[in-house]
Formats: structure tokens, sequence, C-alpha cells
């Protein structure tokens, strides 16, 4: 979505983009993601989410999860987190909120 225009409701109003907004605006029409959270589990979010002092037990469900492939699910901290797909270059897990 790197060449969509982005607004918020209030820069929209103003007709000004807004590098925080939700709402997505190109030629092919409009989006509007404000619901739609993602985690990169890399190396300094997994260091953040667990302070230095990563729970073995979480950590080696994360890498079971994973393993099971895009769209595993698990609970952790409350939340049911979706396996998403991974990029390619990068070599880390990435996982998705999965929304109700």
């Amino acid at each position: 979505m790197k060449r969509w225009e982005r607004y918020s409701q209030d820069s929209l109003i103003k007709g000004e983009q807004d590098a925080r907004g939700s709402l997505f605006i190109s030629q092919k029409g409009q989006k509007e993601l404000g619901d739609i959270k993602l985690l990169n589990a890399g190396v300094d979010t997994v260091r953040q989410l667990y302070q230095g002092k990563p729970c073995l037990y979480q950590f080696d469900q994360i890498i079971r999860v994973y393993n099971e492939g895009k769209g595993a699910t698990m609970e952790l901290f409350d939340v049911t987190w979706s396996v998403g797909p991974a990029q390619p270059v990068q070599a880390s897990v990435t996982v998705s909120k999965t929304m109700s």
C-alpha cells in the first residue's frame, strides 16, 4: 500500500495527509484499516514482550505453533494469535491478531 495516500478523518476534512491515519485512498478505491493490529515477533519484539526473560514454555509454544504453518492459532496473554505469512527475506516470525 505504498502508493496509497494515508488520511485520518480529521486530516481528510482539512485535505491533508496523515502519516498515522488509518484511511488509505488511491485510484483503486479506499480502505479503512483502523481495526487491524499486527505483531512482528522478531528478536527485539520478543525481548520487549518478555523484558529480556522469556518464559521457555511460552517460547516453545510459539515455535510449535509457528511450525504448524499459516492459519495455526494460539492463546497468548488472553489474545488469540494466528500465524501469518513470513516475509521471504526476513528470518523472523510474523503473527497477526485474530479480529473478532
